[in-house]
């Protein structure tokens, strides 16, 4: 079933402007729209056409679940608070009908790689289309080891060719042994990056913008020094940049990265021993080069914990100079934590449910709050 009387451009035109969460639906009414709405080249017209709806969502307690903070902007008299709906379901239709556990995540441009429990399995999945791909690990993969996911090939009019980046390191910090292997989905398969060169130790909390993968990394020769850390899908390069002030990996507890509007880079840093937080964002970033400004300074002497962990996420409200940031529960306590800061307005610290650890494979498995904003594509 086709729209009738029109011609086969003005049919795709006008469901690239639909948005995705509704076009999602028409996969089912015939099988024309569903191999159209599988084609990559108009996924790629759909992402230049279509409006953005992007939705609030944290992994919590091993699902991926809509979030929504009510009250934020103190419209009516009223606590400020956080509601959850129920996560979606990703199952492994191959093996058991139970919903799978995801530990950690990485987002990129509407598609989740998420790593579960179950041996640290890997699965790419569109939570909007409902859609997933299991990868099996290579020969060589070592527990420990962290992905990134991103794509090459920018020519809109080719389509996206989608690539995970698995490092790994034996946690060393003189004689540093590293592995670099890249998964393409176009061949299924994994490779080892031999001659791949990077001056630092990638660190945890990456993000991606337009399929190039931002994390921080270590100075190999003095750790107490870290770069802002591009690696481009295309040319499989990394590239060191600049961060706004000389950031010390000792010097700083904290070190955290977001993406606002899918465009531009914010940091959170705060230093050790000192209750204030700094919120900085970039210009339109580019591969080679970013210009930082910074946005506001907040004390959060007044949390329940002045000193924020290693492990948070957090999103930029740009324009209202908000942070929402989650973080960890530390050793010995029960509950996760989220906690609202911002610019001319009191900290608030909002208690989450306790998350479980669960027992896989004779280790602990844990699962560490993550808080993104999500945009649906196909």
């Amino acid at each position: 079933m086709m729209l009738p009387g029109l011609p086969q451009d003005l049919v795709e035109e006008i469901l690239s402007r639909v948005p995705a969460t509704n076009l999602s639906r028409l996969r089912y009414i015939c099988k024309r729209w569903d191999a159209l709405l599988k084609d990559k080249i108009f996924a790629e017209k759909h992402v230049r056409n279509a409006s953005k709806q992007s939705r609030l969502l944290m992994l919590k307690d091993y699902r991926v679940c809509p979030m929504s903070v009510v009250n934020l902007h103190k419209q009516v008299d009223a606590p400020v608070s956080i509601e959850f709906k129920d996560g979606f379901e990703l199952k492994d239709s191959l093996s058991k009908p139970d919903q799978v556990d995801v530990s950690e995540i990485f987002h990129c441009e509407g598609l989740l790689l998420c790593t579960t429990t179950n041996d640290n399995s890997l699965v790419a999945w569109n939570p909007c289309t409902g859609q997933t791909r299991w990868i099996r690990h290579s020969s060589l993969y070592k527990r420990n080891s962290k992905f990134y996911l991103g794509y090459g090939n920018k020519d809109k009019s080719c389509g996206r060719s989608y690539k995970i980046l698995r490092y790994w390191d034996d946690g060393t910090l003189g004689t540093q042994v590293v592995e670099f292997e890249m998964y393409d989905f176009s061949s299924d398969s994994w490779r080892v990056l031999d001659d791949i060169t990077c001056n630092c130790i990638p660190q945890l909390n990456g993000m991606s913008i337009k399929g190039t993968t931002y994390s921080y990394g270590l100075d190999k020769k003095n750790h107490n020094y870290t770069f802002l850390l591009s690696f481009d899908f295309t040319t499989e390069v990394f590239e060191s940049l600049c961060f706004p002030l000389v950031v010390g990996f000792l010097s700083h507890t904290t070190i955290a990265l977001s993406v606002v509007r899918e465009e531009q880079l914010s940091l959170l840093l705060q230093r050790t021993n000192e209750s204030k937080v700094d919120v900085w964002v970039t210009d339109e970033i580019d591969t080679k080069a970013v210009l930082w400004s910074k946005l506001f300074t907040v004390d959060i002497e007044d949390t329940r914990r002045y000193m924020i962990s290693t492990k948070v996420s957090f999103l930029l409200d740009k324009e209202k100079k908000i942070a929402v940031v989650s973080e960890p529960r530390c050793r010995g306590e029960i509950n996760d934590f989220v906690y609202i800061v911002g610019e001319d307005r009191d900290s608030i610290t909002i208690y989450l449910e306790p998350t479980r650890e669960l027992l896989r494979g004779g280790f602990f498995r844990f699962c560490t709050p993550f808080v993104f904003n999500y945009v649906p594509c196909l």
